[in-house]
């Protein structure tokens, strides 16, 4: 059955609890209107609630799984390929009918700027991962807990700006007359054409920029002053550390750590616990906690391909001296989840 977008978003409100009366009254209008429609609220329904089941629950087949792997490590810096699907039963549920739902939801917040033309924002959920076309035909893909907001035209416009909240991939349509500019966290990334990636989460002190074909100017977009810092060549990384106000150049071989992610696949290559810490934060949407800064002095190289949190955790212990203790995620009063919160700590 095709449900027109009206219903699909009014649908999509009362699954995530935070449906209006006047919805509510035209939801039960349409469902009343015919006994199909009140079938296909219900499939919805299972689908949601079987959906958080299995995200939230336990692992399966974990000790299975560690024992066809642990022939493949021999120590935390060597590359660990793993061949299974995260969470895929969750992932097909939600993909036959309510992950379109709830990004319509999420998508359509829409407000007048300037010239009228409107300004759009597109947001992700945290574990979860989108993609699109700007007005222009850039294609972009945006990481869990991102935000990006855009002009709905990009017509009459000396640039085309957008803002960024998070990570995004941004595969630019080339436009001579009028460069793309990513502003985020104090930084702007200029290019005409080009394939990039931008990392910059509030919740993080590191901004990083990551070109994989092309070129593009880096400039610091503090106030009304801009000043280019950089200019940026094929595989090579910028980075910006909030905190120290400094920001390291660097080239890189491979740049598959910083842009793999839109591959389902998480990749640390010598990476502090911090940035491990964060990527899996935003990845699974969990809180980790460090109970023992000796962790600190670790660095991990490793491949992940969509695992679940429990096997990636149990893998890093295999070759490393940690271990984690896992708190359930709880039901709120509004009927939504609290994250899980994973505790972290040194062996005994």
């Amino acid at each position: 059955m095709k449900i027109d977008k009206k219903t699909e978003r009014i649908l999509a409100n009362s699954i995530l609890g935070r449906i209006s009366p006047k919805e509510r009254a035209q939801l039960e209008a349409w469902i009343a209107a015919s006994p199909e429609h009140g079938k296909e609220v219900e499939a919805y329904r299972q689908i949601w609630e079987k959906s958080k089941r299995l995200v939230y629950g336990e692992s399966i087949d974990v000790e299975y799984f560690l024992k066809k792997t642990k022939r493949r490590i021999s120590g935390f810096h060597r590359k660990r390929w793993i061949n299974s699907i995260r969470q895929a039963a969750a992932v097909l549920l939600l993909t036959v009918g309510l992950t379109g739902l709830i990004q319509y939801v999420q998508t359509q917040n829409q407000k007048a700027d300037g010239d009228g033309q409107g300004c759009m924002e597109v947001k992700t959920a945290c574990g979860m991962q989108t993609s699109f076309t700007l007005p222009d035909g850039t294609e972009v893909w945006l990481n869990s807990g991102s935000i990006l907001r855009y002009p709905g035209s990009f017509n009459n416009r000396r640039n085309r700006h957008i803002e960024l909240s998070g990570e995004g991939y941004f595969k630019v349509t080339k436009n001579a007359g009028q460069p793309f500019i990513v502003k985020a966290q104090g930084i702007a990334v200029k290019v005409l054409g080009t394939e990039f990636n931008v990392s910059a989460y509030d919740d993080f002190n590191a901004l990083t920029v990551a070109l994989e074909s092309g070129e593009v100017s880096i400039f610091s977009n503090t106030g009304d002053q801009q000043k280019e810092l950089l200019v940026m060549r094929p595989n090579e990384v910028f980075e910006y550390n909030r905190e120290e106000n400094r920001f390291y150049h660097i080239r890189e071989q491979s740049l598959e750590k910083h842009t793999a992610w839109r591959n389902g696949v998480i990749m640390f290559y010598g990476d502090p616990v911090e940035t491990v810490v964060h990527k899996l934060e935003k990845w699974y949407n969990v809180e980790i906690r460090l109970a023992d800064q000796e962790l600190t002095r670790y660095r991990f190289t490793a491949t992940f391909e969509n695992e679940s949190i429990d096997q990636v955790l149990n893998l890093l212990g295999m070759s490393t001296p940690l271990t984690y203790k896992m708190i359930p995620a709880t039901e709120n009063p509004d009927h939504s989840f609290s994250k899980r919160v994973i505790i972290i700590s040194n062996k005994k």
